[in-house]
């Protein structure tokens, strides 16, 4: 059995800009959420995930954003940042 190996570099990021925007598909009963976070300083987009405005996509977003050493992050005040982001 052969076992593929994966180097992965973290990379160190001075702040990170996080929010979430929506549309809709059809009618407004049909949404679809983007949550997306952006490199502050360099405006590069870092990670993004669509789905619903459910927490766990947040979730998703920040596992994306694991590989970053973050210092900061910057948000709208949404409460479920306030529940899911350290900092």
């Amino acid at each position: 059995m052969e076992i593929d190996i994966v180097w992965v570099d973290c990379v160190e990021v001075e702040a990170v800009e996080m929010n979430e925007m929506w549309s809709f598909i059809y009618d407004k009963s049909h949404q679809c959420w983007l949550w997306w976070a952006i490199d502050h300083n360099a405006t590069v987009v870092l990670a993004y995930c669509f789905g619903t405005r459910e927490h766990k996509y947040l979730v998703e977003l920040l596992v994306l954003l694991s590989l970053f050493k973050i210092k900061c992050v910057y948000d709208d005040d949404n409460f479920v940042y306030q529940s899911h982001v350290k900092g």
